[in-house]
């Protein structure tokens, strides 16, 4: 019996290498082709290792295991060649010794160092962990992909195919270039070639599976390069071991403006399919038959495997409309966002353009409030000095007082007492004068401190507005789980400092106002003592007209001027002590203007660079926009490519039946007279496959694999 050693890997192996090409092909919908220089990003380099590299992880915990990217040009010459490998430290040693000829190594998945110790010999400081490192090589490839087009029957280049209409052949084919002694390294090749957008139509192959979705069309071949020629022996042709075992395949199609997005082309070796814990070649001939049962046992274990998988990727396809309904609810979550966005950029030019005319009202407070300080400084002025209208208060009331006194000498004096009241008349005119004139300038200054009052109360609903916005729009942030920026907060702190600023000019000018209001009881006083003073001049005049008659009612008359000068005098120093008091509120209100404007100027400052960054903001949300749709549409090809991924694996289920019902059991028909040399043959693939030969370069006595995957460009 031909027994098989780790068999059960073996499948596994097996199984995860078709849905690393399955998932690869699937994935295609979504992925951008590699560039005209035909580079590709790390991100897709790491796309390829989760689909293939982790999918098809082998069991062993020791060894190396490299996986070689290639970026080829439509037609399969290779033009970037990338190396991934794995160093497995099942041992946890602190050192692991690697020999490697690429270029650019550097660490991928931790940051080990190593050192080169000559003839690419590299020792890694491990410390028990495995390490993957990346580089790149310009070797040739031991097995190749060559694609070949024809238009109409007639041969065409790839570039000059893109955009043609007609009957369109691709042939892939592959080359083994790595021959151990007669016999070729087995390696199992297959090829994904996608096309979309419906350019292509009636997709027909030879011997690959064609799988179509939607717009979608996918065709997967495979074959195994060079192993026809080493198992053609004694009258088998190799044509016939072909027709089981292929090196090629073709696909033709119906082209409308050809194109086609990429080609995906994985090679793997065969070694544990053809190995075996014994092997004896002149037994060969008894062994060939449970050969055969073991391969078709283990053909039945991968059929089983294939519909595991097929069970599995329902299941995904299923949760990825999950994902799709997900996508199109944060698409909602986004545009309310940017609306929100719209609407704060509003309330901000609004803000910028209240700010300004609110530094402008501030400025004119400001100047206004310096004349009236001028004014009150005016007033003050007027009341003090040899001329000032206190002096002459007093002296009214020392005069009333001599002439009271005076009345015995009266008609000694009555030339003296009318001309003193003369001149006492033209100053009664005069105060008089003086008292109304103060009067309106107070009634002015009042109606003046009222229109500031009103002024600084709309800046401060202006104010309380613009707190009021952003108030709502924190509220919207932090449903969304955000907070304000920078910028917004700085707006926040401006406004509410403005805010008790406007606040605190208010209750000082309400202060001056009360004042002002409180000084007019003694403006009345003052007004009332004038019309006495008019009062008792006119008496005066009639009493010096009656003089002569009658003295004892100029003593009287006297007496009554006396008591109105000392009311006069009283009132005029309350209403000087009240101006005083108006000028040191007036001082501090001036004061406090100037702070007032120097924040206004700061609100001014900070409101346009909030406009600013809002217009950033709204600037910037159709981009957000538009990569929430792309997102949107990303999950949704995505879930189609889970779909795809389902119909795949069912086609890889029915793939491997075929495999089991036509190539082993040919197999065997066909080498039935040829046992003995078949067994020689079969020996030398299975120890040609054992363990072929590293790509970049192996330590002696480890132990790896190598698998290939390779990339076309897309044409058109």
């Amino acid at each position: 019996m031909w027994q098989y050693r780790r068999k059960k890997e073996m499948a596994k192996r097996i199984l995860a290498a078709g849905l690393g090409f399955c998932l690869l092909i699937s994935s295609t919908g979504c992925a951008r082709p590699a560039n005209a220089a035909g580079t590709v990003s790390d991100g897709g380099r790491i796309s390829y290792e989760k689909a293939v590299s982790e999918g098809m992880k082998a069991s062993e915990t020791v060894g190396k295991e490299e996986t070689v990217y290639v970026i080829a040009a439509p037609d399969g010459e290779a033009k970037e060649v990338i190396v991934s490998s794995w160093l497995k430290n099942g041992d946890k040693k602190d050192r692991i010794e690697d020999v490697s000829d690429l270029r650019g190594i550097e660490n991928v998945k931790g940051d080990e160092t190593w050192e080169e110790d000559g003839d690419g010999r590299l020792v890694w400081q491990a410390d028990g962990k495995d390490i993957t490192y990346r580089g790149t090589s310009e070797k040739e490839l031991p097995v190749s992909v060559r694609l070949s087009y024809k238009l109409d029957g007639k041969d065409i280049r790839p570039e000059e195919l893109a955009g043609k209409s007609g009957t369109v052949t691709i042939r892939v084919s592959y080359e083994n270039r790595e021959k151990s002694g007669e016999v070729y390294t087995p390696f199992l090749a297959a090829t994904g070639l996608v096309f979309s957008g419906g350019q292509v139509s009636h997709v027909e192959s030879d011997s690959a599976k064609v799988i179509t979705e939607g717009d979608r069309i996918v065709v997967a071949g495979m074959g195994f390069p060079g192993l026809a020629k080493s198992l053609a022996v004694g009258d088998v042709k190799e044509a016939d071991v072909r027709d089981i075992f292929p090196d090629s395949f073709e696909v033709t199609m119906e082209a409308e403006a050809f194109s086609l997005d990429m080609t995906m082309t994985m090679v793997t070796g065969m070694e544990e399919m053809l190995e075996s814990e014994k092997w004896d070649a002149d037994s060969a001939k008894e062994e060939l038959g449970g050969m055969v049962d073991t391969l078709t046992e283990n053909t039945e274990k991968l059929v089983q495997g294939g519909k595991d998988l097929s069970e599995g990727s329902g299941k995904l396809s299923e949760n990825m409309s999950v994902l799709s309904e997900g996508s199109r609810t944060l698409k909602d979550g986004v545009t309310a966002y940017t609306d929100g966005v719209s609407e704060l950029k509003d309330g901000a030019d609004a803000l910028a353009k209240g700010a300004g005319r609110l530094a402008g009202g501030v400025s004119s407070l400001s100047d206004g409030l310096g004349e009236a300080a001028s004014g009150a400084d005016r007033l003050t002025a007027g009341y003090e000095g040899e001329s000032g209208a206190l002096a002459g208060a007093s002296a009214l009331e020392t005069g009333a007082v001599q002439l009271k006194e005076g009345t015995d000498v009266l008609a000694a004096g009555i030339d003296q007492a009318a001309s003193g009241a003369g001149a006492a008349k033209e100053g009664s005119a005069r105060l008089k004068a003086g008292v109304e004139d103060l009067a309106g300038m107070l009634a002015g200054t009042a109606d003046t401190l009222k229109q500031q009052m009103a002024g600084y109360q709309a800046q401060l609903s202006q104010v309380q507005a613009g707190l009021e916005q952003i108030r709502q729009m924190e509220d919207s942030l932090a449903s969304q789980g955000q907070t304000l920026d920078e910028a917004t907060r700085r707006q926040k702190e401006g406004l509410l400092e403005t805010k008790g600023q406007l606040e605190g000019a208010l209750a000082a000018l309400a202060e001056v106002l009360h004042t002002l209001e409180s000084g007019n009881g003694g403006l009345t006083q003052l007004t009332e003592g004038a019309a006495s003073l008019d009062n008792g001049l006119a008496d005066l005049s009639q009493g010096m007209s009656l003089l002569q008659g009658g003295a004892a009612e100029v003593q009287g008359g006297a007496g009554r001027l006396s008591d109105g000068a000392g009311a006069l005098a009283g009132g005029l120093d309350q209403l000087y002590q009240g101006t005083k008091a108006l000028q040191g509120a007036f001082g501090s209100l001036k004061g406090g203007s100037s702070a007032l404007k120097e924040g206004m100027n700061t609100l001014l400052e900070g409101s346009g660079k909030l406009q600013d960054g809002v217009r950033t903001l709204d600037a910037n949300s159709a981009a957000l926009k538009e990569g929430v749709s792309s997102l949107t549409e990303g999950s949704e090809a995505l879930s189609d490519g889970a779909e795809a991924l389902f119909d795949g694996a069912r086609q890889l289920s029915d793939g491997l039946e075929t495999l089991n019902e036509e190539a082993i059991l040919k197999l065997k028909d066909l080498y039935e007279g040829d046992l003995s040399e078949l067994a020689d043959r079969l020996e030398a693939v299975r120890e040609a496959g054992k363990n072929p030969s590293s790509f970049s370069g192996r330590a002696a006595g480890t132990e790896g694999s190598v698998k290939f995957i390779i990339r076309t460009e897309a044409i058109g």
